[in-house]
């Protein structure tokens, strides 16, 4: 019995964590294990109330007066000290015999909260979902931390993933970046590398989509996918379109959820005037009928969307961050990233040659059949779990 646990919101689940481990928990569940999904939409309204509170009074503290900084982190905590309280609760409660944790705060609460609730039978892992540590993530992400703070997360995180029965990283390059983060001289054993599987999708044909979409057929649409944060550079995707468009006729769409409003900001200021921004589970459908597919982001530990962009045929210009190089290999066109102008000159490259794209299709397609299918990773899994 398997307690899978994230901190991930209900609007998360379309680009965040909830896609990648469906399959994984679907293809657990066909082999009989027993497998509960836990996140935030699962915490009681009293529980979530509570919570509220608890971050009302901290902030109200002096010492965080005038502090958003601090105030950010703490909540940070007190949610996943929530979240790990809920699945202690539930452990103890329907007898779980695993529970994996899918971010290394929550295991650090779960972890403490394993001892008072005395769950010494109940073993318990971790998947590393950003490349590198995840104090780095974090800030990276956004979450500020003076010096001091991110070397005392860094030696807690390096401490919780040497007590875990498991740590799981989604490529090797990952698993690199992770060890040296948390000064390491090697990886423990218990360490694993785990790849996504490959998606199951149905692309439906090129024709087809663009027609079930209203697209114009002679016109370039450029596709990008992921969460609206300021990680992924969307804001650099947008101008370089901008760009790109003064020459060719080009139509910009994003499938993802957050913050829309400052992209169409964005998109005003450099105008770009065909920017499509929609929050949709029917990615395979765009993916289908779109020309280009750009990741632009900062940082990535695996990229599953680009993977499945790759799957679709789909012609794709990729960040060489994290370990996106070890996942498209040389199926996908790599180029550094927060570079307009490299991003800008690829873009008009693949814009205005269809044999190109074509070809770049092709490798793409190469590529992801290659890579390890459901059945594969499901058993890496079940090694895992036993």
């Amino acid at each position: 019995r398997i307690l899978m646990v994230t901190r991930e919101q209900p609007g998360e689940k379309l680009f965040g964590l909830g896609k990648s481990l469906a399959p994984v928990i679907g293809e657990l569940k066909r082999r009989g294990y027993v497998i509960r999904y836990l996140s935030q939409q699962d915490m009681p309204l009293g529980m979530r109330s509570r919570l509220g509170r608890w971050q009302v009074r901290l902030a109200s503290l002096p010492c965080l007066r005038g502090c958003e900084s601090r105030k950010a982190l703490l909540g940070a905590w007190l949610e996943r000290f929530a979240m790990a309280l809920l699945a202690a609760r539930l452990a103890e409660r329907e007898h779980f015999t695993h529970v994996h944790l899918h971010d290394p705060w929550l295991a650090a609460a779960f972890r403490f909260l394993r001892r008072v609730f005395r769950l010494r039978r109940v073993r318990w892992g971790i998947t590393e979902h950003g490349f590198g540590s995840y104090a780095r993530a974090t800030r990276d992400d956004g979450l500020q931390q003076s010096p001091h703070v991110h070397a005392v997360l860094r030696r807690l995180e390096a401490k919780t993933l040497t007590a875990a029965d498991w740590v799981v990283v989604p490529t090797r390059r990952s698993l690199v970046k992770l060890t040296e983060d948390l000064n390491l001289i090697k990886a423990p054993r218990h360490w694993q590398v785990i790849p996504h599987a490959r998606p199951v999708d149905d692309f439906p044909e090129r024709g087809q989509a663009r027609s079930q979409l209203g697209w114009c057929s002679g016109q370039l649409y450029v596709l990008g996918i992921g969460r609206l944060v300021p990680l992924k550079r969307f804001d650099l995707l947008v101008r370089a379109c901008a760009i790109v468009a003064r020459q060719v006729p080009l139509n910009l769409v994003l499938l993802g959820a957050g913050d829309v409003d400052s992209l169409h900001r964005e998109a005003a200021s450099c105008g770009l005037h065909s920017l499509t921004i929609i929050a949709t589970e029917h990615v395979p459908l765009y993916i289908a009928a779109a020309d280009i597919y750009v990741s632009s982001s900062q940082s990535e530990s695996f990229g599953l969307a680009n993977l499945e962009a790759l799957g679709g045929g789909l012609p794709a210009v990729c960040t060489a961050v994290g370990g996106v190089p070890e996942v498209v290999g040389d199926a996908a066109v790599l180029i550094p990233a927060n570079d307009v102008d490299a991003l800008v000159k690829t873009l008009s490259e693949l814009a205005g040659d269809a044999a190109l794209r074509h070809r770049l299709g092709e490798k793409g397609r190469e590529q992801f059949l290659c890579w390890p299918d459901l059945n594969t990773v499901g058993s890496a899994y079940v090694e895992l779990y036993r």
